[in-house]
């Protein structure tokens, strides 16, 4: 079965440290992701804010990636997050719970399930291509992550992007929506962000993923992979076998 988006929600805060998001899925052993992104202002707090915890009843949530950036002198500190869960049945109004070390001025996030993985419970592809696969810029229209590879045959892309203002990214060619974008205007500044996949039935191969803007903006993207299958085992002839064993 490929894998595909199995329900989705969205939510957002200011000027705290915490928030929720409610989510319900229809599928048992589903991978559970939060794509999270948040904005504050320049050396506020001392101590830069970054998740400490993301909790809910019935998963056990871990840090896959963070991508911290504040692109130039005096410009907003920004930080992009994908956490994610195994859930081993399918979730019914699921309270995700989301907690800072401190609190910041916006932030926004959606929560996601992705069925049809193999290995839900070790979802992720380990191309190491994918550690570093991010990039943001300072007043740019465009920002491209390349050299984007997988291990697996069959993937989902997972992308992330965020921004200061509430200006909205036009998303990677070939790749779709998970949900609407996430707005918040409730802060002083703003935090506005989306998410988005890509379904392959081939490995991906030091591919470039670019986001577009109308207007110069200060912003961040993150790409990501969960994997399905991964390369086919080589087969080896039963009779070379039996032959190299014969001569020990």
């Amino acid at each position: 079965m490929a894998m595909a988006i199995d329900g989705s929600a969205g939510g957002q805060f200011s000027h705290t440290n915490t928030g929720t998001v409610t989510l319900t899925t229809t599928q048992a052993k589903d991978v559970i992701i939060l794509a999270y992104y948040h904005q504050d202002k320049v050396n506020q707090p001392v101590t830069r804010a970054v998740i400490n915890t993301v909790a809910s009843a019935n998963l056990t949530w871990n840090k896959r990636k963070q991508f911290l950036f504040d692109t130039g002198t005096n410009t907003n500190e920004q930080d992009i997050e994908i956490w994610w869960a195994y859930a081993a049945a399918a979730l019914t109004s699921e309270v995700i719970t989301i907690t800072l070390n401190s609190s910041i001025d916006d932030a926004a996030y959606q929560a996601f399930g992705v069925s049809g993985s193999l290995t839900p419970q070790s979802p992720w592809d380990g191309d190491p291509s994918l550690a570093g696969a991010n990039n943001s810029g300072l007043n740019v229209t465009s920002i491209a992550v390349a050299g984007v590879s997988t291990e697996a045959i069959n993937n989902m892309i997972i992308g992330v992007w965020g921004d200061t203002s509430n200006a909205n990214a036009t998303i990677p060619a070939g790749t779709t929506q998970v949900r609407a974008p996430q707005d918040n205007g409730g802060g002083t500044f703003f935090a506005f962000m989306g998410s988005f996949f890509q379904v392959n039935s081939a490995k991906v191969a030091s591919a470039t993923y670019t986001a577009t803007m109308a207007t110069n903006e200060t912003w961040g993207m993150v790409i990501d992979a969960l994997a399905g299958d991964r390369a086919p085992m080589k087969l080896v002839n039963i009779n070379q076998a039996v032959q190299r064993a014969a001569t020990f």
